[in-house]
C-alpha cells in the first residue's frame, strides 16, 4: 500500500507558495514555462489534492478513481 500523505500539509504548502500572488490576473498570466494559465494551473492543483482525497477515503490509495 502506498503511504497516505499529509493533505492539510500539502494544502498549506500550496496556500502558503501562492498568497503572494493574489493581486494578479490569475487568468492571463501564463504559468512559468507552461501553455496553461496559473488559473488553469491552480485548478489542476486542486482537482489532484481533491481526487487523491477521495482515493483515500473510499480505500483506494494506490489504484485510480476515474470520473
Amino acid at each position: 500500500m502506498t503511504e497516505i500523505a499529509d493533505l492539510p500539509a500539502a494544502a498549506r504548502a500550496s496556500v502558503a507558495a501562492l498568497v503572494g500572488y493574489t493581486d494578479l490576473d490569475w487568468q492571463q498570466v501564463p504559468a512559468a514555462e507552461l501553455e496553461w494559465s496559473c488559473w488553469q494551473t491552480a485548478l489542476h492543483m486542486v482537482d489532484c489534492l481533491y481526487f487523491y482525497a477521495m482515493q483515500v477515503v473510499y480505500g483506494q490509495p494506490d489504484g485510480y478513481l476515474c470520473t
